[in-house]
C-alpha cells in the first residue's frame, strides 16, 4: 500500500500534504538564487534593436550578440519588456518576453555549404508557451554545445510577440566579463 492510499483511507487530504512535503524538501535543501560577480545590463528600445531574420512565432524578433571573457560554469539571462501606454497619464506595463539563447557552431567539417550555424542552448518558454522570466545555462564538460567558453559567440533572440514599441532590459549575469559590440 502506498502512502497516498493510506492517507486517502484515513481521510487526510492528499494535496495539502504533498504541498507540505515539497515545500519542506525545498527548505531542507537550502537552495537559493545563485549570485554572480558580474552583471551586464543594457536597455534597448525596440526601435534601436537589431532585427533578427529568424522570428519567434511569426512576431517581430530582435537579436543581441555576446561573448564571455573566460570559461565559466554558469550564466543567467533575464530580459524584461516595458510598454508605455498612450493614455494620459502614460502607464508603464511589463510584458512577457520570450527568448532563445544560441551558440555559434562551426559545422564546416560536416557540411560543405554552410560553415557556421546557431544552435539553441536554452530558451525561456516551453512548447506550450509556458514562460519563465529567466534562464540559467550551465556548462557541460562532455557536451561541446553546452560548454561555456570564450571562443564561442552567443546570440540571444527575443520577442514580446507584438509590434508595439517596447523598452527591453537585457541582463546577463556571470562570474566573468561579458563582451558585446564585435
Amino acid at each position: 500500500m502506498t502512502i497516498m492510499h493510506i492517507m486517502s483511507k484515513k481521510g487526510i487530504p492528499i494535496i495539502p500534504c504533498v504541498a507540505v512535503i515539497l515545500i519542506g524538501a525545498s527548505c531542507i535543501s537550502g537552495q537559493r538564487e545563485r549570485s554572480y560577480r558580474n552583471n551586464y545590463v543594457r536597455q534597448i528600445p525596440s526601435g534601436e534593436a537589431v532585427t533578427a531574420v529568424e522570428d519567434i512565432d511569426g512576431a517581430r524578433t530582435y537579436q543581441f550578440f555576446f561573448k564571455i571573457k573566460e570559461p565559466t560554469d554558469c550564466i543567467r539571462i533575464v530580459i524584461n519588456a516595458i510598454y508605455t501606454t498612450d493614455t494620459l497619464p502614460p502607464k508603464k506595463v511589463s510584458v512577457k518576453t520570450f527568448f532563445l539563447v544560441e551558440k555559434l557552431f562551426n559545422i564546416g567539417m560536416f557540411h560543405q555549404k554552410e560553415r557556421e550555424i546557431y544552435t539553441t542552448v536554452a530558451q525561456n518558454f516551453s512548447s506550450q508557451w509556458e514562460h519563465q522570466p529567466s534562464v540559467t545555462i550551465c556548462t557541460s564538460k562532455t557536451e561541446p554545445l553546452q560548454k561555456l567558453d570564450p571562443v564561442s559567440r552567443y546570440r540571444v533572440r527575443y520577442s514580446a510577440l507584438s509590434d508595439s514599441p517596447f523598452l527591453f532590459t537585457l541582463t546577463i549575469s556571470a562570474d566573468t566579463e561579458i563582451y558585446t559590440g564585435f
